[in-house]
């Protein structure tokens, strides 16, 4: 079988499978998408929005993941997404883009770390109340 991913990043790509990589036309970003059905466009937007602030370019995968969020390979430069997130305020959707970008400053989930999160997000704390609220609304 072959999808079709049309994202406002890029034209329309053909890719075999429900694996999709491209580069982006707008900046370096590497972009391989592993579901299918989902407008993973806003998180693909706004991935390509922190590269520019943090200064950093990752390889990105959004795929299906049912206990995360997201992670970041830093040593392989890469960050990846649930496609789950799209079903999230978009705030929380920032969040946790802010918080893998800011895994390249610090490794682990410190006071340093939460530091780094609040510079680039000073209200991470609110987001993270209500977002707990919301996830309860969200069945798998």
């Amino acid at each position: 079988k072959k999808f079709f991913l049309k994202t406002s990043l890029q034209n329309t790509i053909n890719f075999p499978y429900i694996v999709w990589g491209y580069f982006s036309s707008t900046s370096n970003l590497y972009v391989k998408v592993r579901v299918k059905g989902v407008d993973v466009n806003y998180l693909i937007e706004r991935v390509n929005f922190y590269s520019n602030i943090f200064n950093k370019i990752p390889n990105l995968i959004i795929k299906d993941m049912k206990s995360k969020y997201g992670y970041n390979k830093y040593k392989d430069n890469i960050i990846c997404l649930s496609s789950r997130l799209v079903h999230y305020p978009k705030e929380f959707i920032d969040y946790v883009i802010v918080h893998e970008f800011a895994h390249y400053y610090v490794h682990n989930h410190s006071k340093d770390f939460y530091n780094v999160v609040s510079t680039y997000m000073p209200n991470y704390k609110q987001i993270l109340n209500r977002s707990k609220k919301f996830s309860l609304l969200i069945k798998y």
